[in-house]
């Protein structure tokens, strides 16, 4: 794509110190109306602007949109006001533009004109071209707009109670899990002698003995490694920061990328790219991509790919192991009802460390991991245990 950028401006007459933010989009609406615009040329694009103009900011062409400016505000809102992370920021927003877009295709917004219907609508076409889960989750993008919208008073009528609830079944997507010896073979896909190999070793054993979600393992830098008190700080959803032990096997495999493979740049994060720019990844999505490659390498099929891959049976835990703060409900609801038989762990199966796990938050999630109601002890019970309430 740069190759044919750099033609283009030759062709046009243009050197580098003339481009700008106008000339960034003729380039792109040329590559469009000849079909020849991928995903990530835009992304790629911005980057070279900022290479070549490293202390400038790019400016837009023409004004904002009335569309955008309320785009931005609503940005705005779940930043400062609801204090949700970016990547969800960037997940509803191609959801309300595509609302907007709908109810208000020519003409300036004018939120009092909002009915039900409009919104019914859009959520039905919506739903019948995306997945359950992409459905569920633009049905929880419209409701938080909505507010926003009675927030700063643009409706009078908090309209997010009129936003349609998606179907969806009560243990229909209990979690998968892979056998301990298929989890083996796919680690050991890894070839070790590369550098690539060794990070996507570093990450499979991550995944597989910590149970991190793809999202944590992006985010972690080099200071959430605590290395003298073997531990390992994790970043959570809803800003939540959480430390757990290391496992050696882990670590080692951490420290062999980190001593032996990993890029020499200025990015903080403990995992690189492979590619230039040297950095971390954009988000989960690389993340679950490698793990597809690897089960394909190692011939283990799985229609779940990285949920299957950290999700699996764990022996029993020793009294000597020193409990993680994630298991503590989920250990309490196996202990104090099945004591004998070997409890059932959302993570790692195989390796003698720590006891880990996800946390249950509520009722919902508890049965969902469980499977099934656990004789002898609530499930809102169990979900409201401490650690003090828990015999290891």
């Amino acid at each position: 794509m740069l190759g044919h950028f750099n033609r283009w401006l030759q062709s046009n007459g243009l050197v580098p110190q003339q481009i700008d933010s106008s000339t960034l989009e003729r380039y792109v609406r040329c590559r469009r109306k000849s079909g020849k615009l991928r995903r990530g040329d835009t992304a790629a694009l911005g980057r070279l602007w900022r290479m070549l103009r490293p202390g400038e900011v790019e400016t837009p062409s023409s004004p904002p949109s009335a569309c955008q400016i309320v785009l931005r505000q609503f940005q705005l809102y779940l930043r400062q006001e609801r204090g949700l992370a970016e990547a969800t920021i960037k997940c509803y927003t191609p959801i309300v533009r595509a609302f907007l877009a709908e109810c208000f295709p020519t003409e300036i917004p004018d939120f009092q004109r909002l009915c039900a219907s409009a919104i019914a609508d859009f959520v039905q076409h919506h739903a019948q071209r995306t997945t359950t889960k992409h459905a569920t989750n633009a049905v929880s993008a419209l409701r938080s707009f909505l507010r926003h919208l009675l927030h700063r008073g643009a409706i009078d009528t908090d309209l997010a109670a009129c936003v349609p609830t998606i179907a969806t079944w009560s243990l229909s997507n209990v979690p998968k899990f892979l056998p301990a010896e298929q989890i083996q073979r796919v680690l050991s896909s890894c070839d070790r002698n590369t550098a690539i190999g060794k990070r996507n070793y570093a990450i499979l054993l991550l995944l597989a003995r910590l149970g991190l979600r793809a999202s944590e393992v992006v985010a972690l830098t080099l200071e959430d490694l605590d290395w003298e008190a073997g531990l390992i700080t994790v970043r959570a959803k809803c800003k939540r920061v959480t430390q757990m032990p290391l496992p050696v096997e882990a670590g080692a495999a951490v420290a062999d990328y980190l001593c032996q493979a990993r890029p020499h740049c200025s990015c903080r994060r403990v995992l690189i790219r492979d590619k230039a720019p040297l950095v971390g990844f954009g988000n989960s999505v690389a993340i679950c991509s490698l793990v597809d490659r690897a089960l394909q390498r190692a011939g283990v099929e799985s229609a779940y790919s990285l949920t299957c891959f950290v999700t699996a049976w764990r022996p029993r835990c020793s009294s000597r192991e020193r409990p993680c703060p994630r298991l503590a409900i989920y250990c309490a609801i196996v202990v104090r009802t099945r004591p004998q038989s070997t409890p059932r762990s959302i993570w790692s199966p195989f390796v003698p460390s720590p006891c880990l796990g996800r946390e249950v938050a509520d009722e919902a999630t508890a049965r969902r991991y469980c499977g099934l109601a656990v004789s002898g002890l609530r499930i809102s019970e169990a979900i409201k245990l401490d650690r003090q309430d828990v015999d290891f």
